[in-house]
């Protein structure tokens, strides 16, 4: 089985929804994908 991970900086809007259908595609071709998030220490919300 091939691998990917799928690395983001942002959960939120359209980053997230791309990011997850990205792995649903790829789950769907037997590449385990795993979603992960990047802390940013210096994200000032």
């Amino acid at each position: 089985m091939e691998r990917c991970a799928i690395i983001i900086h942002s959960v939120n809007g359209n980053c997230y929804i791309i990011a997850t259908y990205l792995q649903e595609l790829l789950v769907k071709r037997n590449v385990d994908a795993r979603l992960y998030r990047v802390e940013d220490s210096d994200l000032h919300i």
